[in-house]
């Protein structure tokens, strides 16, 4: 991955700066794995956090496809 010149853009102070930034997501608290900026961080969280974005993902599914068998007559 390249990372992006200083001079090109202006680079955040701080992680929760960037647009990048995830704090949500359970695992990882950046998109990337190593910082475009090269900042020297770690973007892998310690401890997971207790929620996840999606808390019960079989039942948006079951939910999908109860939209698309209404749409389609199935």
């Amino acid at each position: 991955m390249e990372e992006i010149p200083t001079g090109e853009m202006t680079v955040p102070k701080c992680c929760q700066e960037c647009e990048c930034y995830q704090p949500d997501w359970k695992f990882r608290t950046c998109l990337y794995a190593k910082c475009k900026y090269g900042k020297n961080v770690n973007p892998f969280r310690d401890r997971p956090l207790s929620h996840d974005i999606i808390p019960n993902p079989e039942k948006d599914l079951n939910d999908l496809r109860d939209l698309v068998s209404l749409a389609y007559g199935w």
